[in-house]
């Protein structure tokens, strides 16, 4: 690849006669440019230890700016005594497949969880084809011309790598336009690889396992034991991912997305998340948010720490939620314009984001005062309507000694 220097038929050389490879070497340190169709012809080239993919929308813009991870080892199980240490790097390989000049993009995207149930490797591993001799110049996106998930070694070989049949249309399948998924109906937005592979368990971890192990419990919740929460229903969004992108702008980001239930088990009872059995046919989660919803309720004026029962004015902040919680985790890069030769250790800054989201009915809402023994629902509306209430109002108004004069108490 050649920044800034323009090229023209007579500046790109044919490879005839011998090994691309043997080509290139035989250039030294000087600047070359080669036809990828007559390199693809003898033998092929194939680089790698790439460390950052850009893509452009079919003009100079920036489409996606993503990391790539190198030296991956995947199929290595927690607990397994017998490891695995075949490496593996992003890169590229051109090759000829059978008379079509092909370029293969071999990537693996860091991801905050593990990648499949046989694999604690961090990273998901992707290879796209493109073809080499385009009909037109693009308006778009590069188009890919295969999918393959899972990953294979350098030389192509061995892995579990396996091909996947994206259901957008051909016209808008460039990378970064369409999202993964481990099973569910056909979506044209994801790729699905349930029909497609052998096993999922080469490709995708449990959804409840990745949601304790590598989500909920690692970002600052207890949920004990570990395996009570139940798969999700396995739709398209409940276990897969997506690409994120800030305001519009190019995809800087990968939000990977695991769903729970509350189907089966129960927790302990210093677990954070725990499920109320609402009736017999309704299971309902319930999550501790000490932080944000917790602390010490005051309902009067108080005179020093002794002053009341506290234990009847504690808010644990448990919140109701679904049947289902969900949680996405954000992974997104700040990757600034820069010259890489000239800043090659410069550091990148990466950014984990975890949010939780439910299915949740609301009907009629209740204006209650928050007790100890509180379940917020419906988000904070409840207690919010009814601080705005009259009661409230009065007896804050007589707690405050330093507020305003009350107009009707000086005309007494």
């Amino acid at each position: 690849m050649i920044s800034g220097v323009s090229l023209v038929s007579d500046d790109v050389d044919e490879v005839t006669g011998q090994r691309a490879s043997e080509y290139l070497a035989d250039k030294g340190e000087n600047l070359a440019a080669i036809w990828i169709d007559s390199a693809a012809l003898q033998s092929g080239l194939a680089f790698r230890g790439a460390f950052v993919i850009e893509q452009t929308d079919g003009s100079a813009s920036l489409d996606l700016r993503l990391p790539l991870a190198n030296n991956v080892v995947y199929g290595n199980v927690p607990g397994k005594v017998k490891k695995s240490t075949t490496a593996t790097y992003s890169g590229l390989r051109v090759f000829d497949d059978d008379g079509a000049a092909t370029f293969a993009l071999h990537l693996h995207l860091p991801i905050p969880v593990r990648q499949s149930k046989r694999s604690d490797a961090r990273a998901f591993p992707l290879t796209l084809h493109y073809l080499a001799n385009l009909a037109s110049v693009p308006t778009t996106p590069a188009l890919i011309h295969q999918v393959f998930g899972g990953w294979a070694e350098d030389s192509g070989d061995g892995g579990s790598s396996v091909e996947l049949h994206p259901g957008i249309p051909a016209n808008e399948r460039w990378f970064g336009n369409f999202n993964f998924s481990e099973r569910g109906d056909p979506n044209g937005r994801y790729v699905i690889y349930q029909g497609a592979v052998r096993s999922l368990g080469d490709y995708w971890p449990f959804n409840n396992k990745c949601f304790v192990d590598d989500v909920v419990n690692p970002y600052g919740f207890s949920v004990s034991p570990r395996g009570w929460l139940g798969p999700s229903a396995n739709q398209p969004a409940d276990l897969s991912l997506r690409f994120w992108c800030r305001d519009k702008g190019p995809v800087t980001g990968l939000i990977y997305r695991v769903r729970v239930d509350s189907e089966q088990g129960v927790a302990s009872l210093d677990s954070d998340i725990v499920v109320d059995e609402i009736d017999k046919d309704t299971r309902l989660l319930r999550i501790k948010l000490s932080a944000e919803l917790g602390g010490r309720r005051a309902d009067r004026l108080y005179y020093g720490a002794g002053d009341g029962n506290h234990q009847l004015r504690d808010i644990q902040g448990w919140l109701r939620t679904g049947e289902r919680l969900a949680a996405d985790c954000t992974l997104a890069w700040d990757i600034q314009d820069r010259v890489w030769s000239e800043t090659p250790t410069q550091d990148w800054v990466p950014m984990v984001t975890v949010r939780l989201n439910w299915l949740e009915t609301v009907s009629a809402i209740r204006a209650d005062k928050v007790e100890s023994a509180t379940v917020f629902e419906a988000g904070l509306i409840g207690p919010a309507s009814y601080s705005f209430g009259r009661p409230v109002q009065s007896a804050r108004r007589r707690a405050e000694g330093n507020g305003p004069i009350d107009p009707v108490r000086q005309d007494r």
